[in-house]
């Protein structure tokens, strides 16, 4: 609104501008009319901000346009179911309205950061959202009604859509994403072929139970302590023999007995 309203009044001024310095008469209005057309375009494209998704102009996005135009789409209708909900003095009705819109709110998020994801977006709100406002509506006719069973029956019914509807917004999010995971695996399975072809290939990730084997010897050695010394093979180069075990030599007193028994 602020720029058509800012290119309506330049383009007044710079009508009247031209009519002024053409010192008026059928040329002067002319002239006028036709500069104030062309100010009025101007001004009005260059007060214009850019639509924006994500980081960046909506024009310059892939299926930019598209994703803005189910975006507010969406908004619109989580508005008015909101403004709808407001209306709603049962209490766990409207917690259920709330978490149905904060569902829809979080695809609608999504939207804006994966513009691909329009389609789900549109198509939810496309099925559901019309559906969800005639039940919120229903619900308040019923309400205002006063009738105590016919309220505790629509209560109940309202309650259980209302958490479908949030079941379903969270299925079509997590939808959503696991395309774009199956895409990013697509594109990684490409990259890794490519570099294969150009002689890169990766390394083998190790077998599991190479993987328990190396981390128990780690572990053996984390456990002798970092003083310990390395252990020596005996078969090494230069590694020295065995110990035999020490003789004890016979005493001197021990001989001359055995000599006096003799």
């Amino acid at each position: 609104m602020l720029p058509i309203v800012l290119g309506f009044v330049a383009g007044l001024v710079l009508g009247a501008l031209a009519f002024v310095l053409l010192k008026g008469g059928l040329l002067g209005l002319g002239v006028g009319a036709v500069v104030a057309v062309l100010g009025y375009v101007a001004v009005s494209a260059l007060a214009e901000r850019p639509r924006r998704i994500g980081d960046m102009a909506a024009e310059l996005v892939p299926d930019g346009e598209a994703a803005l135009r189910a975006i507010d789409e969406a908004t619109a209708r989580v508005a008015s179911i909101g403004e709808l909900s407001s209306r709603i003095i049962d209490r766990r009705v409207n917690g259920e309205a709330a978490d149905f819109i904060a569902a829809t709110n979080a695809l609608i998020r999504y939207v804006n950061t994966d513009p691909h994801a329009y389609q789900t977006l549109r198509h939810y709100i496309n099925v559901y959202g019309a559906q969800t406002e005639s039940l919120l509506k229903g619900y308040l006719d019923v309400e205002r009604s006063g009738v105590g069973p016919q309220i505790a029956k629509a209560r109940d019914e309202a309650i259980e859509a209302l958490q479908a509807l949030e079941m379903t917004a969270a299925g079509e999010l997590q939808r959503a994403v696991a395309a774009k995971t199956l895409a990013l695996s697509a594109d990684s399975e490409a990259i890794v072929r490519l570099a294969s072809m150009d002689g890169y290939v990766m390394p083998d990730k190790p077998a599991v139970g190479a993987a328990d084997a190396e981390a128990d010897q780690a572990g053996g050695h984390a456990a002798d302590g970092p003083d310990a010394p390395p252990a020596v093979r005996e078969d090494a180069p230069g590694a020295l023999p065995p110990r035999q075990p020490s003789r004890q030599p016979s005493s001197p007193s021990g001989a001359s007995q055995k000599g006096a028994r003799r």
